[in-house]
């Protein structure tokens, strides 16, 4: 098995789980902002506001003070999501704090990335960094997503009955029907995984038959492959029994904890509505907004970028007036997911560094060491 940390600065040969190189992160952080970039471009060329600049003197900027709390409220429902399995009593103890670089790495990847679910790896590595296993992260961060999927699920099907259909056209219908369909694939597929997790090295097991036999080191690296996933699989399927064997409750409170962020989530956008002097009905703007999410959460652009801007101005245009459209998606963006995105770029990059200076360190004492026999 992989061993795991058992602080941030124990230092490990291998890496828990294939993190994109620094090349392609910026890579994806360019394509992000270009993206963004054009996002905003296109909801300026559509809806142009013509008094932007008295809009912005004019805001009530206690909105804006109760959308940055709410901000702060946002990292921490994601940390405690994570902390409510991460608890010590049949997972390993990791704080509040570590939880939290955890969601912030989570969100800085999920924005370079294609689809907003590419952040998985950076909360794996955060955790794997304070002591929890490969597995074990794995298994909290299928968790974690299949709480989301199935709030998704839930609170889009509620949306989708009370929201008027004329605020819908075909576009959006299909666009909605899509992400429903995909949705529930993935959920299905994620409670198969946790369910039957050795499935999953058959399938691995039955793509190396592929390779050439005849290297004897891609003959030693597939064997080796296997033996770690064997190895992970075994403590996936026993940390996933033990879970729902002891703490069933716990499952609950992560479920109840998600709800609770993406509530959040769609108030930040209500603050940000009601500080632009919009008097919008509470219940309508935020079954839109679960709408939207659920639309863009498996948008194939990095960080949902262009489509989650241009998405704000055609769903919200019925409830927002058209003046401000524009400083309504820029700001939400902000707010839900470009001042994250940056927090988990620091914590990520700092991590990754101090990893880097862990190891030469260490790879420099064991040369340094006596060989015996000399």
């Amino acid at each position: 098995m992989l061993q795991s940390a058992t602080g941030t600065g124990n230092v490990h040969m291998t890496t828990p789980q294939t993190l994109p190189s620094l090349r392609a992160s910026r890579r994806g952080a360019i394509t992000f902002l270009v993206c963004t970039l054009l996002g905003i471009g296109l909801i300026v060329h559509w809806h142009t506001p013509p008094n932007l600049w008295h809009l912005l003197r004019a805001a009530q900027w206690g909105w804006f003070v109760l959308a940055g709390v709410l901000m702060v409220l946002d990292f921490l429902f994601g940390a405690l999501r994570m902390r409510v399995l991460l608890n010590g009593r049949v997972l390993p103890h990791v704080s509040l704090w570590h939880c939290l670089r955890a969601t912030w790495a989570n969100l800085f990847l999920s924005a370079v990335t294609p689809f907003q679910t590419g952040g998985g790896p950076a909360q794996i590595w955060i955790l794997w960094r304070n002591g929890v296993p490969i597995a074990q992260a794995t298994m909290v961060a299928m968790i974690n997503l299949l709480a989301t999927l199935t709030f998704f699920i839930i609170a889009g099907t509620v949306a989708v009955l009370f929201l008027p259909g004329a605020l819908f056209g075909p576009g959006w219908t299909l666009a909605i029907r899509f992400a429903f369909l995909i949705a529930i694939l993935v959920t299905a597929l994620f409670i198969a995984v946790l369910a039957f997790p050795r499935f999953g090295l058959w399938v691995i097991h039955s793509m190396t038959l592929w390779w050439p036999t005849r290297w004897r080191a891609l003959r030693r690296l597939r064997a080796r492959v296997l033996t770690l996933l064997q190895q992970e699989i075994a403590l996936f399927q026993h940390s996933v029994k033990m879970v729902l064997r002891h703490r069933k409750t716990d499952m609950f409170w992560v479920f109840m904890t998600t709800c609770a962020l993406y509530l959040n989530k769609y108030m930040i956008g209500y603050c940000i509505a009601r500080a632009l002097h919009q008097s919008v009905g509470l219940g309508v703007f935020l079954m839109l907004q679960i709408i939207q999410w659920l639309v863009i959460y498996f948008a194939p652009t990095p960080g949902a970028s262009g489509m989650a801007e241009v998405s704000a101005v055609l769903l919200m245009q019925q409830v927002l007036a058209r003046e401000t459209l524009v400083l309504f998606a820029i700001l939400w963006r902000g707010f839900t997911s470009v001042i994250g995105a940056v927090l988990g770029m620091v914590v990520l990059f700092q991590d990754i560094s101090g990893w880097i200076t862990d190891w030469i360190t260490q790879h420099r004492r064991t040369e340094l060491q006596p060989r015996s026999g000399l």
